[in-house]
């Protein structure tokens, strides 16, 4: 089943996606399977939620728990970039080179 929504119609997380006019789709499949397409090119993203778990480690510098935060929220709709492209790869839309050569040039 598909639904289009107007952007006046929701507010939440995708709510910028869905005010970005270079974005074509966007495929909300489950709060770990969200998939933009800005003009014919699928985006792997990351979701973080600023929840208190998430400012805590902030606000006290414990910004290398962020990650393990995000990967253990997804009931809350987060979901980690590595997620977002396994499910890319899963689905067959990205081969698994893509994907690394994806993560690793986001790399620091």
């Amino acid at each position: 089943m598909v639904y289009e929504f107007k952007s006046e119609q929701y507010s939440g997380p995708i709510e910028k996606l869905l005010n970005d006019p270079t974005v074509s789709e966007v495929m909300v499949n489950g709060p770990k399977q969200v998939y933009i397409e800005r003009k014919g090119k699928l985006v792997a993203s990351e979701v973080m939620l600023g929840t208190s778990a998430v400012r805590t480690a902030i606000r006290e510098g414990r910004t290398h728990t962020v990650d393990n935060i995000i990967m253990t929220s997804a009931d809350y709709g987060m979901f980690t970039l590595e997620a977002s492209l396994a499910q890319l790869v899963k689905s067959g839309k990205v081969s698994e080179e893509t994907a690394i050569a994806s993560l690793i040039s986001v790399q620091p």
